[in-house]
């Protein structure tokens, strides 16, 4: 007999563990030349952090190696809309969980 995984919803109390976490990652992305050039602000790496956070754990999976990865697409989706290459923000940086909770 096979179980499907269903996702469930991470809470605020779920994610509090990774927050100092992504601040520090945040801050330190935020003051390279990339980033500034980029546009990519504290504020928003932050909350590209936390929607990583989220969404790893509503698969059920460890967020830590996905934090750093949005954050620097975030990077990388402000460098490209600047210089008049804009794409979907969902291209770049789903944010669905695929049913069962795999992706």
């Amino acid at each position: 007999m096979t179980t499907s995984k269903t996702p469930t919803s991470p809470s605020s109390r779920d994610l509090q563990p990774y927050l100092s976490g992504i601040e520090s990652f945040a801050q330190r992305l935020a003051a390279t030349p990339a980033a500034r050039t980029a546009g990519a602000e504290y504020d928003d790496l932050v909350q590209e952090g936390m929607l990583a956070a989220y969404i790893a754990l509503r698969k059920g999976v460890d967020p830590t190696p996905s934090v750093g990865v949005r954050m620097k697409d975030w990077i990388r989706l402000q460098k490209r809309q600047r210089e008049g290459d804009p794409i979907p923000y969902e291209t770049l940086l789903p944010t669905e969980v695929p049913a069962g909770g795999e992706g």
